[in-house]
């Protein structure tokens, strides 16, 4: 073995990927939906919860309200105006707007203000929980929400301000912005199919107690949105056990440490059998804009390519671009008992997934993540090939670890036969990564663990509750040692890395499966990487099965 260049490449990875708790997503769980009949607040005080969603005339007519009789029908109209599913016993914009009520209280409470009343309040019921908050002490104390999953993306920035955090600039607090963004999170609590028919509401009776109208009379704001067809089988699966398996494909599970909670990350591969291959459809509005009559009038104006130039460039960009699938990868964290769980975070992210140029059936490694608090979920997800229609389902359960705290250990081992690659762009929930997605860098893993006899294994593992080294605060103390076991079981050893001294708890080894003599194709090994901590004597171990393919054989020579 190499040890230098291995120990080099260790070091390299460890750098690039130590940053992986500072740079995912701080707030990736999604606020769970009402789950008892208790009133969030009294009556009495309802209105003043729906202050950002109210306009002038309503919160006016609110005012004028004198019992609660009328300010519980005021409430009960105002909802039943925004219902996307009337006819059915859940009001999933109700519920979604009280369970953030009710995190605001629990979290943001200050003194006599309740913590929907506060300026964090406000924006987290209209908004809904940033995808990423950065705090800041200097020069002047101030905490960045920041929410990536709405379009365009935007920041709430707050600063201190009499010993508590208020706006620097209000956003846009409305009932139209609350509509707006609630997008597939809305969806997804639908749990039952809307159904057919006119969708339309009656304007609500005048309110005896005022003698006018608390809305305009005009029917409702439309029909519930449409569910997409990759939402109606995430739906069968859920609330009626519905599998599709019209798709090959490979899946795992990976648990690594985060800034808050545990960052898990969903790996897949997918079956191109199936898979429908199309070349990208030009808009026309391209078209239209390259051959506008008008400007070729303009002496001013440069020539600009004819029809045929045109389509010609066009098919040109497309053979470079290649035939694609159009993928849907859906799916949600379901936390609870099955019939009354909680969605903690949802996803529908597109993906477009290029035609192999070879004999491949398999896709490379797919990946999304989202950090998550420890605890007990069942993932119930799946991807959708748009331009077939055919589809994949899986339900599984999750048990994600505290990784923040305990004694030695390490995660589970990573797995890859190329290089690991370099990416600096922003982390997000709304990219399918080609890749293993891992602080600023892509490893292609192997999703099933099967190697060829000449590939170079890439080993990547984080040791988590190692303790700091008094000479260098902050930094660990670490001897690895690598080792190749025969077969799934025992302790026979084919080769062994010589021992490693490390500051760094993200560990990285290349190991050269030509170099080590007794391996043979056809046949399973494991990897063993054991750590002990030099600083307070912990020691641990992990393994991890690799298969090797069985080697061609070579045709007879006349």
């Amino acid at each position: 073995m190499q040890r230098s260049v291995a120990s080099r490449r260790a070091r390299i990875l460890g750098f690039v990927v130590m940053a992986l708790a500072s740079v995912l997503p701080a707030f990736a769980q999604s606020e769970s939906a009402q789950t008892d009949d208790s009133a969030i607040v009294p009556v009495a005080e309802y209105g003043a919860l729906l202050t950002p969603l109210l306009d002038a005339r309503q919160l006016r007519a609110w005012e004028r309200l004198s019992n609660d009789t009328a300010k519980s029908d005021f409430v009960q109209s105002f909802w039943d105006q925004l219902d996307p599913t009337p006819g059915t016993a859940a009001n999933e914009r109700r519920e979604i707007f009280e369970a953030r009520a009710r995190r605001a209280m629990e979290e943001f409470g200050d003194g006599s203000i309740p913590g929907y009343a506060t300026d964090r309040g406000r924006v987290l019921l209209v908004y809904g929980l940033p995808d990423e908050q950065e705090s800041r002490a200097v020069p002047t104390p101030t905490l960045t929400w920041r929410y990536t999953r709405h379009a365009p993306p935007f920041d709430v920035v707050f600063v201190e301000r009499d010993g508590g955090l208020a706006f620097d600039e209000s956003p846009e607090l409305s009932s139209d912005a609350f509509l707006a963004v609630l997008g597939d999170d809305l969806r997804l609590r639908m749990v039952s199919s809307v159904g057919d028919g006119d969708r339309s509401l009656a304007t609500p009776e005048p309110s005896a107690d005022t003698g006018v109208d608390v809305f305009e009379a005009e029917p409702s704001r439309g029909p519930p949105p449409d569910l997409a067809p990759e939402v109606k089988i995430w739906m069968e699966a859920v609330f009626a056990g519905t599998q599709r398996d019209e798709i090959g494909l490979r899946q795992r599970v990976h648990f690594f440490p985060a800034s808050q909670g545990t960052y898990v990350a969903l790996s897949f591969a997918v079956d191109y059998e199936g898979l429908e291959f199309a070349l990208p459809v030009v808009e026309p509005e391209v078209a239209e804009v390259f051959l506008d009559p008008s400007d070729s009038a303009d002496p001013d104006v440069p020539d600009r390519p004819g029809a045929d130039e045109l389509e010609a460039q066009l098919e040109e960009e497309e053979e470079d671009l290649g035939p694609r699938a159009d993928l849907r990868v859906f799916g949600a964290f379901l936390q609870g008992e099955r019939g009354a769980e909680d969605t903690l975070h949802s996803f529908i992210v597109p993906h477009s997934l290029a035609e192999p140029e070879d004999d491949a059936t398999v896709s490379g490694p797919l990946s999304l993540g989202v950090s998550l608090f420890p605890g007990s979920y069942r993932l119930v997800w799946g991807i959708l090939d748009a331009g077939s229609g055919r589809a994949v389902t899986r339900d599984v359960s999750v048990e994600v670890p505290d990784l923040a705290t305990g004694p030695l250990a390490l995660t589970a081992p990573v797995l890859a036969a190329t290089e690991v690659r370099d990416d600096t762009r922003p982390m997000s929930t709304e990219f399918v990564y080609e890749g293993l997605r891992l602080g600023n860098v892509l490893i292609a893993n192997s999703i099933d663990g099967e190697f060829d006899r000449t590939d170079t294994v890439e080993v990547v593992v984080i040791a988590t509750g190692w303790a700091s080294d008094p000479g260098s605060p902050g930094k660990p103390r670490l001897e690895v040692t690598y080792r190749v076991l025969r077969g799934l079981e025992g302790d026979v050893s084919v080769a062994r890395l010589p021992e490693q001294l490390l500051d760094f708890h993200v560990l990285g080894q290349q190991i050269p499966l030509a170099q080590v003599r007794d391996l043979r194709g056809g046949r399973s090994y494991r990897i063993e990487i054991r750590v002990h901590d030099l600083v307070n004597g912990a020691e641990t171990a992990i393994e991890v099965p690799i298969h090797l393919r069985p080697e061609p054989v070579e045709e007879a020579s006349n």
